[in-house]
Order: C-alpha cells, then sequence, then structure tokens
C-alpha cells in the first residue's frame, strides 16, 4: 500500500502524519488518538474560570513533527499565537507519549462560538 505522509490506508479519516504524531496506528481505524477539545474551570490569578481547552497525547518519538494548536471564533483565520491560546501543561508517560493541553486565553462564554484544533506539520 501506500506510505506517504497525507495517505490514509485504513479509511479512518486519519492521514499517516496524524496518526503518526498522535500515537495511532496507521493500519488498524479508529478515532481514539485525535485530539479533545472540551470547556475545563482552570485556576487563574483571579480565581477558577472555565475555558475551551485542546488535549492531544503526542509521541516523544515524533520529534519532527510540530504540533500547532490553533483558535478560532469562525472557522477561519486561525490564530496559533499566545493572543489566542496558551499551553496548561505537559505530562509525559512511561509508553513513550506526552499528553498536552492547551488553552483559550478567553473565559469560556455560551454566547460567543470559539473552536480550536491541532494543526501537525513535519519540521
Amino acid at each position: 500500500g501506500e506510505t506517504g505522509e497525507l495517505t490514509d490506508n485504513d479509511r479512518d479519516g486519519l492521514p499517516n502524519l496524524l496518526e503518526y504524531g498522535l500515537l495511532g496506528n496507521p493500519a488498524a481505524a479508529s478515532l481514539s488518538s485525535l485530539p479533545v477539545v472540551a470547556v475545563e474551570s482552570i485556576e487563574t490569578p483571579e480565581g477558577p474560570q472555565l475555558f475551551a481547552t485542546l488535549t492531544a497525547r503526542t509521541s516523544r518519538g515524533a520529534d519532527d513533527c510540530v504540533f500547532i494548536p490553533e483558535r478560532s471564533t469562525a472557522f477561519s483565520d486561525w490564530d496559533g499565537s499566545s493572543a489566542s491560546i496558551v499551553p496548561v501543561s505537559v505530562t509525559s508517560d512511561n509508553a513513550g507519549g506526552t499528553t498536552r493541553k492547551w488553552r483559550s486565553v478567553h473565559s469560556w462564554s455560551s454566547n460567543q462560538r470559539e473552536f480550536l484544533r491541532l494543526r501537525v506539520q513535519l519540521r
């Protein structure tokens, strides 16, 4: 079969590059390695506040990948700068993975649309 970074031999919708960077298996169809978006309470200097968060488990061995969290309010004009999205935590595990969490810089409001995504690219 094909082995390019954009190939999806298992037809799960995830190209090989994503499966490689997010500890997926390009030979077995599964969406379990996808990042998770949630609304979580996070402690701030002003006290706990709700924020949209993005959590992804990445491969420590994929040091040729760059993981870029991005935020948008309209599925366009994605912004990955620290003026839009910031890291919350980085935790390594014994299985070769690192769980990374980011949050929006804006506290969550049900009146505002907000979208988070993780862009993965090769260095």
